[in-house]
């Protein structure tokens, strides 16, 4: 028997500009984007700019509050380098020294989206989508405050993104959407392959209770504070890779009461592994309460395109390097 075909369709319905141009989904969910450069270097040698651009993200999430959600891509492309027109003789050969030489780009969106209830019929809310606005002002304030340039996407730069992620080709000037064919852990697009790597195994604990938003290099002989996921950079054998961050706000007082039931779920069967987890839940009950903090869902891959049946080396290396 043949394979059964299915037409591929996009999760988009379409976009539209008020104050600021929005994607909208099926779902009735709508989002806006932006491209975004952080001012902080990737060997500024200061660990509290890593606290200060967590501490910014933190600040955008509560802003938000729930029922949004927030995804950070980090878009890496290998590209060559192209010598700009000079007029002085030095000039030139300086460009012209660096001609052809490969290098990488890398481009960082921010997406805001207000989720709709999936459970409840969709209505349209002006009130809300004024909110909404006003939230993605303030919150390219905050960003601009901190030195990052902040570009929201119009029109149609949102149909040219969604066109090139769906092809994950962000090199080509004119590119095409190509035959996707799906395998057990992967894509076929053409003659390149996809295989999406996620970063968090939720059926094993391995997690720290506290992490820093930085590492520390010790190539120079002393501690050096460096990106967590600064091996993105070296990763070898690869055309395009996405670094996705997901966080999603869901409703604080259902969340808090399902996480009430569990414990008590626990407390009902007297066993150390229970009793661990009762703790665990505790003591995240006495932060929320103490801090105002948020409980998030989170979700973080890495899509990885490359040549057919050469990704093995790229996956190789980013599963040794973490």
């Amino acid at each position: 028997m043949g394979q059964k075909l299915r037409c591929f369709k996009s999760p988009y319905v379409g976009t539209d500009t008020e104050k600021y141009s929005h994607l909208y989904t099926g779902h009735g969910d709508y989002a806006v984007g932006m491209h975004i450069q952080n001012a902080v270097l990737m060997h500024c040698a200061d660990s509290k700019e890593y606290y200060g651009f967590h501490a910014l993200l933190s600040n955008i999430l509560k802003t938000l509050g729930p029922g949004h959600t927030i995804q950070k891509q980090d878009i890496f492309t290998k590209r060559h380098y192209q010598a700009k027109h000079q007029d002085d003789f030095l000039s030139r050969q300086y460009q012209q020294h660096f001609q052809g030489r490969a290098y990488t780009q890398i481009d960082t969106y921010l997406f805001i989206t207000k989720s709709n209830n999936r459970g409840l019929f969709y209505q349209y809310s002006p009130k809300e989508f004024k909110k909404f606005e006003r939230n993605i002002q303030k919150i390219v304030s905050q960003l601009v405050s901190k030195g990052i340039d902040a570009e929201v996407l119009d029109e149609a730069a949102l149909k040219q993104y969604t066109r090139r992620m769906m092809a994950l080709n962000f090199t080509d000037a004119c590119f095409s959407l190509n035959n996707i064919k799906s395998h057990a852990d992967s894509l076929s697009l053409g003659d390149f392959q996809l295989k999406c790597l996620s970063l968090v195994d939720i059926d094993e604990v391995e997690l720290p209770e506290t992490i820093k938003p930085y590492q520390e290099s010790k190539e120079l002989a002393y501690p050096f504070p460096v990106d967590l996921m600064n091996f993105l950079h070296e990763v070898p054998d690869y055309h395009t890779m996405v670094y996705n961050q997901v966080i999603s706000i869901p409703d604080q007082s259902y969340q808090i009461a399902r996480l009430k039931a569990k414990r008590r779920h626990h407390s009902n069967i007297p066993d150390p592994a229970n009793q661990v987890s009762m703790e665990d839940i505790d003591a995240l009950l006495r932060s929320i309460a103490g801090s105002a903090e948020l409980l998030v869902q989170a979700h973080f891959n890495i899509m990885l395109k490359t040549a057919l049946r050469e990704s093995d080396k790229a996956i190789d290396y980013i599963e040794n390097a973490l």
